[in-house]
């Protein structure tokens, strides 16, 4: 389950900002799933993908958020997305940006910030980090074909029907567009310094 109630400010999650931007704009050009999911997540059209993940960024850093519980393919790109950002960050991509949010990440947790991310080790960060911060279980790992054909498996482990079975409307350039643009501004608010009061609403594309 994530941790929704966690905001953070722009700058504390640039590193997260500029992976995305950088991993979201291939996928587009490309037509390729974001790179941090795996089957069945990167069986989703691509640009929802990539959009969902810049309404994630939103949600991050402003309350100003549609009314809605969390879903399965919202907690797999926010998982997916920290993880990979320490595995970036340890091969040298970004390092600046990436070292910020990570030791924004572990202030957050009651740990002490790091200069080098090469030692860090990528267990200790998901369990000692992430699972201490946003989430308190990793049901979204359970998805498979058969979770998604028998309802009955996903009552036994208390996940509600929608949680899995979550369904999206198609995207249009149009939606990209309006998305992107906010995104930008978030990021671009990241380099400043600045918060994210008054920043524009990306829309849910599902119905909650």
């Amino acid at each position: 389950m994530w941790n929704r109630q966690l905001k953070f400010e722009p700058s504390e999650i640039l590193g997260l900002l500029v992976l995305i931007r950088q991993e979201a704009l291939w996928s587009l050009l490309y037509e390729q799933p974001v790179g941090w999911v795996s089957l069945p997540y990167s069986s989703i059209p691509h640009e929802i993908l990539a959009y969902e993940s810049f309404r994630l960024m939103h949600t991050l850093v402003t309350d100003a958020q549609a009314e809605g519980w969390h879903n399965a393919v919202e907690e797999a790109l926010l998982y997916g997305a920290c993880k990979t950002l320490l595995k970036a960050g340890k091969a040298g991509e970004f390092p600046a940006e990436i070292r910020q949010t990570v030791n924004a990440f572990r202030r957050r947790a009651g740990l002490p910030p790091v200069r080098n991310l090469k030692g860090l080790n990528e267990d200790d960060w998901e369990i000692d980090v992430l699972d201490v911060l946003l989430f308190s279980d990793r049901d979204w790992q359970m998805a498979n074909a058969s979770m998604i054909l028998h309802p009955e498996l996903r009552e036994l482990l208390a996940v509600a029907d929608d949680y899995f079975g979550v369904r999206y409307r198609k995207v249009t350039t149009q939606d990209l567009e309006a998305a992107r643009s906010v995104f930008e501004e978030i990021l671009d608010r990241a380099r400043r310094g600045l918060s994210a009061a008054g920043l524009p609403l990306i829309a849910a594309l599902h119905q909650t």
